[in-house]
C-alpha cells in the first residue's frame, strides 16, 4: 500500500443520515499495486477481442463515464461482467482480480487494527469490465464517484492484459497535483473510486486492452438496477 499526501479532502463537508463507505474520506491518497501475474497474453487478447465485438453487437452504448469512448466496448459497461466470462484462459486472471481486492482490504484491516477500525468482506459487490484501445484512442480525465459522494467511495482498479509504453495518470482533487503509474501487463492498480484518473495515447498498433471495477462494500451503496441486470455481483458468488 502507496499513501500520497492528503491533498484536501479534509475540507469536504461529512453526509449525514446517509449510508457511507467503510473508507469513504478517511483515508489519504492511497493506491495498491499488485504482483505481476504472469498468463497467456496472446491467447487472452485474441478471446477478449472476439469477446469485445459480441458486446458491441448485443448491447447498445449507453454513456461512457466520461472517458470519451463513446460507442465503444467502454460505453456498454453495464451490460456485462467480465468476472462473469466463462474461459479457462481468464480464470487466473479473475482469481487475481478477487485476491487483490481481498488483500487490499486486510491491509487497510491491519493498518487500522490499533485504531479500532475493521472493514467487512462480507457483502462485497463488483462491476467489472474490460476496455480496448486502439492507435490514438485515449482514456479521458474521469472519476467512477462523483466528488460529492466521496464519502460512498470505496474501491476502484484496472488491471493492464495489453499496452505498449503507457502510462495511467491520477490527480489529486484539486487536480494541482498528479502522479502516474506504468501499465504492466499483469498487475493490478486498486485506488479510491473518487480519484481523477487518465491514460496517456495509445501509439502502438497493438490494442491496449485492460480491465476496471468498481468494488462496494454494502449492497445498497450499488445501483440497484445493476444488481437487477446481473452486472454488479456478489464477491463471494
Amino acid at each position: 500500500m502507496t499513501k500520497v499526501t492528503d491533498l484536501g479532502l479534509n475540507k469536504l463537508k461529512p453526509l449525514e443520515n446517509k449510508i457511507k463507505s467503510s473508507l469513504g474520506l478517511e483515508i489519504p491518497y492511497w493506491y495498491w499495486k499488485s504482483e505481476v501475474l504472469n498468463f497467456n497474453k496472446e491467447k487472452v487478447v485474441s478471446f477478449l477481442l472476439k469477446k469485445e465485438k459480441e458486446i458491441i453487437n448485443k448491447y447498445p452504448s449507453l454513456g461512457d463515464g466520461g472517458t470519451g469512448l463513446a460507442d465503444s466496448l467502454t460505453s456498454r459497461y453495464q451490460f456485462y461482467n467480465f468476472l462473469k466470462l466463462e474461459s479457462p484462459m481468464l480464470e487466473g486472471l479473475q482469481k487475481h482480480i478477487i485476491k487483490n481486492i481481498k488483500m487490499c482490504i486486510n491491509k487497510f484491516n491491519i493498518e487500522g487494527s490499533r485504531e479500532g477500525k475493521h472493514i467487512s468482506t462480507n457483502d462485497l459487490w463488483i462491476i467489472c469490465w474490460f476496455n480496448v484501445l486502439r492507435k490514438n484512442q485515449k482514456i479521458g480525465k474521469h472519476t467512477h464517484r462523483p466528488l460529492e459522494e466521496a464519502e460512498k467511495s470505496f474501491l476502484s482498479g484496472h488491471l493492464t492484459i495489453q499496452a505498449e509504453s503507457t502510462q495511467t495518470y491520477y490527480l489529486s482533487i484539486c487536480e494541482k497535483y498528479r502522479w502516474s503509474i506504468e501499465n504492466i501487463p499483469g498487475q493490478i492498480i486498486i485506488f479510491p473510486t473518487y480519484m481523477p484518473h487518465y491514460t496517456d495515447e495509445t501509439l502502438s498498433k497493438s490494442s491496449r486492452i485492460s480491465v476496471a471495477f468498481d468494488v462496494y462494500d454494502k449492497r445498497e451503496l450499488a445501483d440497484p438496477a445493476f444488481i437487477a441486470r446481473g452486472n454488479c455481483i456478489s464477491l463471494d458468488t
